[in-house]
């Protein structure tokens, strides 16, 4: 079925919401993003943004889904046509270090939101680790795949390996944040991936 006038209103109208709401959790958190802030950035009512999403939370679920699958499309791209391990790996840090020059606010948005839920939302704090469990997945494959292919040392620890890569984005994320008038993240990218690529790439 054609959609209609009123449908394409309803998904500008949600579209803005969830907009507003990335806007604001930026500056306010979670707590600090109510309601009335916004309705107030989105240029609708309260009660526009409580049709479309039953409460807060759901809300921030929203949020948590439209960002994780912004990024994940992102830092995947162009990874079917690659077959080496390293050249994969060196592709996925260049596509978030991409995603990151874009927005780094909706990079550090989950980082932020993860620190503040994890102690007073546990739901949405799981969702949020659910995305950084996603990513270290990904890498993790990669880097088995590079054992299997002989890229990478046997010695290697898959998992281990990805989670210090995925908390190395997230802590250069944060010092791009607060210091971009001197570190720019391709830099930050391409001196991490000097020390990172050569150790893994090693042959034993």
């Amino acid at each position: 079925m054609a959609k209609t006038k009123k449908d394409f209103q309803s998904e500008k109208s949600r579209a803005a919401i969830l907009t507003a709401t990335m806007n604001l959790i930026s500056k306010h958190g979670f707590n600090g993003t109510t309601a009335d802030k916004i309705a107030a950035e989105a240029g609708l009512s309260k009660g526009s943004i409580f049709w479309h999403f039953e409460n807060k939370e759901n809300l921030f679920l929203a949020v948590i889904e439209e960002i994780r699958d912004g990024l994940l499309q992102t830092i995947m791209s162009g990874q079917e046509e690659l077959s080496s391990a390293g050249e994969k790996l060196s592709l996925l840090l260049d596509n978030y270090c991409s995603a990151t020059e874009v927005d780094c606010s909706r990079c550090l948005d989950l980082t932020v939101l993860i620190i503040e839920m994890v102690e007073t939302n546990p739901e949405l704090a799981g969702r949020l680790r659910d995305l950084f469990t996603e990513i270290a997945d990904l890498l993790a494959d990669l880097l088995e795949a590079g054992k299997e292919q002989g890229e990478i040392g046997k010695s290697v620890d898959s998992p281990m390996t990805a989670y210090a890569i995925v908390g190395n984005l997230q802590g250069m994320t944060v010092q791009h944040y607060l210091n971009r008038d001197k570190l720019q993240y391709r830099r930050l990218m391409k001196s991490y991936k000097d020390f990172l690529l050569p150790g893994l790439l090693r042959h034993e």
